[in-house]
């Protein structure tokens, strides 16, 4: 390992243990909050997708899962207790992941981490819930993954889709004066339905209008219908926004640029990642709202550092700004752990949802008691030119949509 990666690690894992004793000083005050706690090792559950749709988002996060965990037990683990971690494949089948949530519970797991999505992570959080076991997804942008969707011990290290959704929309009205926009909408996942309701909701409340709005499946062969649609109104929109996830995202704006249309293109979080760049090669003007800029620019130098352990622990650059996920999901849990004395899941969400900031590598977030999902961290407007991610600007959104789940 050479010297400039170790002392990345080595500054990484200093904030981490700045961030513990932080949490112990404040928790010493209280002692009722740690007499009676469990003693011995914290083993956390990881229902996950090694395989199947979803692991192209869960892999990655979990490698700095294991950072998190390393430079937590590096510095005598939480209260004096060790950090292990247990992984289980539920193969992106949401039929299997109760019976492996099952299992993972009968080994020994106190708190679980599910997958990136609530559809998908749900039928996990919910057998979890029957033991009083606290769930955290690596990254659910839903607002239904915590109280809203029948979840009061489930939270997620990603942010509400309403909130990326609105940071994107500020963005680009203020920044960039569009006025005028044309959204295209993939229904297959709640999370853009979620995520488009906010971004037309916060858009319009900047003032701006829609030209046109049209839909499409993630699996369609062909959306030439919908650009029939767009090319009718074309000089009158300032930008087209695609609201999907690859594979089927990629190839409508493969379609979109194949048929001579330029204009800029602004992509949900979903779409994040670098992935899908091969299926439309020298993507140019087009904009992403992501959690971190993962190339080595952003402007947090402990983003960075992860970037850098990340590939220097795999061989390759993380391959979306949901890497990093992971290990917000460890620091998640740790605070939990710390300020409920416990890893009982109903003091864990009480301690969690107290309004109080919690410190993250991305910043401070905070949970309420009816959104286990953070709403006011920062993101990043990442710039997609000739094929290549870069960072553009970050932005916290000034106003989120009221949360209604349509």
């Amino acid at each position: 390992m050479n010297s400039q990666v170790r002392s990345r690690q080595v500054a990484v894992a200093l904030v981490m243990f700045a961030v513990a004793a932080l949490l112990a000083a404040c928790g010493g005050a209280d002692q009722s909050h740690t007499e009676g706690a469990e003693r011995g090792p914290i083993t956390i559950g990881a229902v996950i997708a090694e395989t199947g749709v979803m692991s192209q988002y869960d892999l990655p996060a979990m490698e700095t899962v294991k950072f998190a965990i390393e430079d937590i037990n590096a510095h005598g683990g939480i209260d004096g207790r060790k950090l292990e971690l247990m992984e289980r494949d539920y193969k992106s089948d949401r039929s299997l992941a109760p019976t492996v949530t099952r299992e993972v519970i009968d080994a020994g797991a106190d708190v679980l981490i599910v997958t990136c999505d609530f559809d998908f992570a749900s039928p996990a959080a919910l057998v979890a819930q029957e033991d009083n076991i606290a769930s955290f997804s690596l990254c659910a942008g839903s607002p239904r993954f915590g109280p809203k969707g029948g979840l009061p011990l489930g939270f997620s290290a990603g942010v509400v889709s309403e909130a990326s959704a609105a940071a994107m929309a500020e963005w680009a009205y203020n920044e960039r004066r569009w006025r005028s926009a044309y959204q295209l909408v993939d229904p297959t996942l709640r999370v853009d339905i979620d995520w488009s309701n906010g971004f037309k909701d916060r858009w319009q409340q900047l003032g701006g209008d829609f030209a046109g709005t049209n839909t499409f499946q993630n699996d369609d062969p062909s959306i030439s219908s919908q650009i029939s649609d767009i090319e009718r109104v074309v000089d009158k929109i300032d930008f087209i926004n695609i609201v999907s996830y690859p594979p089927g995202g990629a190839a409508a704006i493969r379609e979109i640029r194949s048929a001579g249309i330029d204009l800029p293109i602004l992509l949900n979080d979903a779409m994040d990642g670098t992935g899908w760049f091969e299926a439309v090669p020298d993507l140019s003007n087009t904009f992403v709202v992501d959690h971190c800029a993962y190339f080595g620019d952003d402007p947090s130098e402990q983003v960075n550092d992860l970037t850098a352990r990340y590939k220097e622990s795999t061989g390759e650059p993380p391959p979306s700004s949901l890497f990093i996920d992971g290990y917000v999901a460890v620091q998640m849990i740790a605070v939990a752990i710390e300020r409920a004395g416990s890893t009982a899941g109903d003091a864990m969400a009480e301690a969690l949802a107290d309004g109080k900031p919690v410190d993250t590598v991305l910043g401070q977030t905070t949970f309420s008691t009816d959104i286990h999902t953070s709403m006011d961290r920062p993101l990043t407007i990442s710039e997609i030119e000739s094929g290549k991610a870069s960072f553009l600007a970050r932005v916290t959104p000034e106003k989120v949509p009221e949360i209604v789940l349509k």
